[in-house]
């Protein structure tokens, strides 16, 4: 792969690695948060971008390496390790071509059911200080009957940062837990036989826009496949002259995946799900649902359903299942002209519209007693596109 295409590559997977858990609505909005300090000049920004696969780390310390731990924030994940499911095999490869970094990537550990398929790993090296290099790391999953594994949006890597501007050789070390998408297999094997192409790509301080090729390794293994639970009868609801089918649910060990089919206009099709899952009478999780398709889009191209991805641990969860879809909002921006008028007017703030679709304000020029983000927050909810529900869905999930 060239440099060109493999920086493509790794701008699409990171775009994908990026969840907007923003509830949109009104009713919803107090889940708009923001964790940054206040800076005399603020930027609100309509969706965060951070690239899991973008994290490196420059320490004097010794390397960090995975063993019996497993990198947190995926409670799906989390509750496979705690039942002793995942594999790990910490398996290291010194990479061909990977000077003048003294480069070596480690298979830490791996895990796969009929929902995912998961493997970590991390890139080991010396490098000056003063190259203050950004490593990205590019796995690609085929398996040995010929199928390739797309990415799945859900979870990340981990890494720290630091360093100074001298020449002194310190170690690197960047990590990925890596998530592809199994639902391609209509038969659902007891293993996988799978192959793992991680490329290794940098930048430097110098040329933060350069992509140099580092080099590339395969990692060869075989993991046993949970086939989880499924409920494959559809059911069909209405709401606002519309109908949605809820086609099918696999409830997996570390996710729970479930299919929606409908309808929407084709000029915007990206229409992303919010709502609550109960079970039990329990709501298990409630906002904006995380899509496998990027934004709302359908599973396949041409397709009318997407794929809810709820990455918690439901697969021991016991009673009646109800899924209710309060509505749908578009990925679309917002008029950016309307809200600055919009802010201005009602709340008193004064904005500048910047061309990623945000807007930079002054935060020393808000009223007094004016909630800054609450006000964005509610202004974008009103002005998104939006179809009204609710569409319910009462089910039970086979043992």
């Amino acid at each position: 792969m060239d440099k060109q295409a493999l920086q493509q590559h790794l701008s699409e997977i990171a775009e994908n690695e990026v969840f907007e858990t923003m509830n949109l609505m009104p009713e919803i909005r107090a889940a708009l948060e923001r964790t940054a300090p206040p800076k005399p000049k603020h930027v609100w920004r309509l969706a965060n971008v951070a690239a899991a696969t973008a994290i490196f780390a420059f320490s004097a310390a010794a390397v960090y390496a995975v063993y019996q731990e497993i990198r947190g924030g995926d409670p799906g994940l989390e509750a496979v390790n705690a039942d002793n499911q995942i594999i790990f095999f910490d398996e290291t490869h010194t990479v061909e071509g990977g000077e003048p970094y003294d480069l070596a990537v480690t298979l830490d550990y791996a895990y796969a059911d009929a929902n995912r398929i998961t493997a970590s790993v991390t890139a080991n090296g010396m490098a000056p200080q003063s190259d203050q290099i950004a490593v990205y790391l590019n796995p690609t999953l085929t398996d040995d009957a010929g199928n390739q594994y797309v990415w799945l949006p859900v979870g990340g890597g981990g890494g720290g940062g630091g360093g100074s501007n001298s020449d002194e050789l310190v170690p690197f070390s960047t990590g990925l837990t890596a998530n592809f998408d199994a639902s391609l297999l209509t038969d659902v094997p007891e293993e996988l036989n799978l192959h793992l192409l991680v490329e290794v790509a940098y930048t430097t301080a110098d040329d933060p826009m350069g992509m140099i090729f580092l080099g590339a390794t395969t990692f060869d293994f075989t993991l046993p496949l949970n086939p989880g639970r499924v409920m494959d009868t559809p059911q069909t609801a209405e709401a606002d002259s519309m109908d949605m089918t809820l086609q099918k649910v696999v409830v997996a060990p570390s996710l729970t995946r479930i299919e929606l089919c409908y309808e929407t206009t084709p000029e915007n099709a990206n229409w992303v799900p919010f709502g609550r899952l109960e079970i039990g009478g329990e709501v298990v999780t409630e906002g904006q649902f995380a899509t496998a398709g990027i934004g709302g889009q359908p599973i396949e191209a041409g397709d009318l359903c997407r794929a809810i991805i709820i990455p918690d641990a439901l697969q021991d969860a016991e009673g009646e299942w109800q899924l209710t879809i309060e509505g749908l909002v578009t990925t679309e921006p917002v008029d950016q002209a309307v809200m600055a008028q919009l802010l201005v007017e009602r709340y008193g703030i004064p904005s500048t519209p910047q061309p990623d679709g945000g807007f930079s304000y002054d935060t020393n020029a808000v009223p007094e007693g004016v909630d800054a983000q609450a006000a964005f927050g509610e202004l974008f909810a009103e002005l998104q596109p939006s179809i009204e529900g609710p569409w319910v869905f009462s089910f039970t999930v086979p043992e």
